[in-house]
């Protein structure tokens, strides 16, 4: 089933689209669209749009069922593999409304999300960005007694799971902070062409690189844009058996230093900044290296440690990479 872009783009009606990019994840995905079917199913100027990225399962056929259902349901199938910011930016051509609400297909409301998300609409127009917590759970579908006891706080908080947490209720960000599409909110008459995601940026099956939602946001930043944060918007992220392994997370953090550095050398200039960063992920892997030494010496492990390492790694390898081809 395929639905059609919308005239328009940034001068589209009143009203919230709901975009749930997919891949192969139904298991989770059934839990995502339930949370949101349940808060949306009774109110107008909402729609739910689901991109699918070529699932090879049977994703396609339980949204199709679901679409027949709900109304509100638009699907769109890719014949092929792309990097997910295509995804989101197809979700921008497509969506019917002037509010556009990523939210990843493996993420579940809090109990008031959509009820909080009007009450913020209502009151201003000014946000070109915005979004809220994004705090992991193990998945519903995971046996807790099956999880390594490595696998502790630290490493579920850290950037293989988008972790995303501040104390305060509301929040301006300020470069280098930013939201990530797991859950994130954009304005597109505000916004304007700067809706679009960088396509340099997004993982697919053939490119492991990822921040495109950061890069939207620091040049949202940049351009003096209001990006905000507000505690009340929370979701819960789900982590499935499959990315609780020692392998998954290096991966992750591996493929996040490289870029955060890639992101550091589009957005700041100053050289000796640049060379400060890597300096200071220099120490880091020292400091760093001394406790993982004195812990295996005592037969201990600590895998955050060692994931934090590989992070600082690929950031500095790649830093110099670029250092090198520029200079």
């Amino acid at each position: 089933m395929e639905t059609k872009p919308v005239k328009n783009n940034f001068y589209k009606n009143n009203g919230v689209t709901i975009a749930v990019c997919t891949y192969n994840r139904k298991d989770l995905l059934h839990f995502c669209l339930k949370s949101i079917l349940n808060q949306i199913k009774n109110k107008n100027n909402f729609e739910l749009l689901i991109i699918d990225d070529h699932s090879t399962g049977n994703t396609k056929k339980y949204i199709t069922k679901l679409s027949k259902k709900y109304k509100n349901i638009r699907y769109f199938f890719y014949d092929k593999n792309v990097p997910v910011s295509t995804l989101r930016n197809k979700a921008i051509a497509l969506s019917k409304y002037n509010f556009l609400l990523y939210l990843d297909d493996d993420v579940i409301l809090s109990k008031n999300y959509i009820k909080s998300l009007l009450q913020i609409i209502k009151k201003t127009n000014k946000i070109a960005i915005f979004g809220g917590p994004i705090v992991p759970m193990i998945s519903k579908n995971v046996n807790k007694n099956n999880v390594p006891t490595w696998f502790t706080n630290n490493i579920k908080r850290g950037c293989a799971y988008a972790y995303l947490y501040w104390k305060e209720e509301v929040k301006d960000l300020v470069f280098p902070e930013s939201l990530h599409t797991a859950n994130c909110i954009l304005n597109l008459r505000l916004l304007g062409s700067n809706a679009y995601f960088d396509k340099q940026f997004g993982e697919s099956d053939k490119r492991k690189i990822v921040g495109e939602d950061v890069e939207l946001c620091w040049r949202a930043i940049k351009n003096n844009l209001l990006v905000k944060y507000f505690k009340r918007l929370e979701v819960l992220h789900q982590i499935p058996s499959s990315k609780i392994s020692k392998k998954y997370i290096f991966k992750k953090n591996i493929i996040w230093g490289k870029t955060e550095a890639k992101l550091h050398h589009m957005f700041i200039q100053n050289r000796i900044i640049l060379m400060n960063n890597i300096k200071d992920k220099l120490i880091n892997i020292l400091f760093t290296t001394k406790i993982l030494v004195f812990n295996f010496l005592q037969a201990k492990s600590n895998y955050y440690l060692l994931s934090k390492s590989l992070y600082n790694l690929s950031y500095i390898f790649t830093s110099i990479k670029i250092f090198l081809s520029r200079y």
